[in-house]
């Protein structure tokens, strides 16, 4: 979990580096994602949430529009949470090799899925995560 950036560049730069220190726990777990796109990645805010209580929610018969709407907006003063999902391609006792393709294939998603991305900045961006990665698999793709 991560505090709250100062900045909207800053919040983006926090995102990549809780990505690559998920994915580096992963892969030290020796465990490859086998499908690792920004599908499957999740941010879970974990401050700023609703002010109702799950409790106050079911004794009202739901979730409210209002507190849906105020749990899918996120701002950089939010704290957040990386979470990976979908394993179904997923292994274990993978080679490096394996570790690296998941990097590889991330790297594709993320240019792909965000145009204008393959410049500078895009750049740092993913340097930034397989910096924060640390694994086999992140040093390969560094060489």
């Amino acid at each position: 979990m991560v505090g709250k950036p100062e900045s909207l560049g800053d919040f983006c730069f926090a995102v990549m580096r809780e990505m690559g220190a998920a994915i580096g726990h992963m892969h030290d777990s020796d465990v490859v994602h086998g499908d690792l796109t920004t599908s499957n990645i999740m941010i879970r805010k974990t401050s700023g949430s609703s002010s109702r209580s799950s409790i106050e929610q079911q004794q009202q018969g739901g979730i409210a529009q209002e507190d849906i709407a105020e749990e899918m907006s996120f701002s950089h003063a939010d704290t957040f949470q990386v979470v990976l999902i979908d394993f179904g391609l997923g292994m274990t006792q993978p080679s490096v090799e394996d570790k690296a393709v998941d990097l590889y294939v991330l790297e594709r998603a993320f240019l792909s899925s965000h145009p204008g991305s393959e410049g500078l900045v895009g750049a740092q961006l993913f340097s930034t995560l397989l910096l924060a990665c640390r694994c086999d698999g992140c040093f390969a793709v560094m060489l």
